[in-house]
C-alpha cells in the first residue's frame, strides 16, 4: 500500500452499527434534537427570535470547523473534498444558518425537504472524511442533527408550511 492510500484510509472513517459510539451518538443526537425543539416551543417573542439568530451564528461557526481543523492540523492535507463545504449537507448547513436570519419560505422548503432526508441518512450512515478526531466527530453529529432539527423548529415555532406541490 502506498503512502497516499494509507493517508486516505486514515482520513476516511466509517462508523458502523456494531460500534458502541454509533449508538451513543445517534441517541445523543435524538435526545439533543428533542430537547432543543421543546425549549424552542416555550420561547416567545424577542426571546424566540434571539434564540433563532443565536442558532444561526452557532451554525455559521460550526460550518467553519472542518476548514479550521484542516488549517490548524499539520497532519491534514487540505483539499476541496475534505475541507471545503461543497457537499450537500454542508451547503444545506449554510442555507439553514442564513435562513435563521432571513426566515425565507423558499429556503425553508428546499432545506426541509432535502436537508431532513440528507441529515437523517448521514446520521444513520456516518462517514467522516477528515478522520474521527473528537472535534470532527462532534461537528459531524451536531451539523447533521441541526439540518434535521432547524426545519422542525421553523415549522413548529414560526408557522412555516410546505406549499402545495412544493416538493
Amino acid at each position: 500500500m502506498d503512502e497516499s492510500n494509507a493517508i486516505q484510509q486514515a482520513y476516511d472513517v466509517v462508523i458502523h452499527m456494531d460500534e458502541p459510539r454509533y449508538w451513543y451518538l445517534i441517541l445523543g443526537s435524538i435526545l439533543a434534537g428533542f430537547v432543543v425543539v421543546q425549549v424552542f416551543q416555550k420561547l416567545t417573542g424577542n426571546r424566540k427570535d434571539s434564540a433563532l439568530r443565536a442558532m444561526g451564528v452557532v451554525m455559521i461557526v460550526a460550518n467553519l470547523v472542518p476548514l479550521t481543523y484542516g488549517l490548524l492540523s499539520p497532519e491534514i492535507e487540505l483539499s476541496v473534498h475534505r475541507n471545503l463545504p461543497v457537499h450537500f449537507c454542508a451547503l444545506n448547513g449554510w442555507l439553514l444558518a442564513f435562513n435563521c436570519f432571513w426566515k425565507n419560505q423558499k429556503v425553508f422548503t428546499f432545506s426541509a425537504f432535502l436537508g431532513t432526508i440528507g441529515g437523517m441518512h448521514a446520521l444513520l450512515t456516518p462517514q467522516l472524511t477528515i478522520g474521527d478526531a473528537p472535534v470532527i466527530l462532534l461537528h459531524y453529529y451536531f451539523s447533521h442533527t441541526a439540518i434535521v432539527v432547524i426545519p422542525i423548529i421553523m415549522a413548529r415555532s414560526y408557522g412555516f408550511r410546505f406549499a402545495k406541490w412544493g416538493w
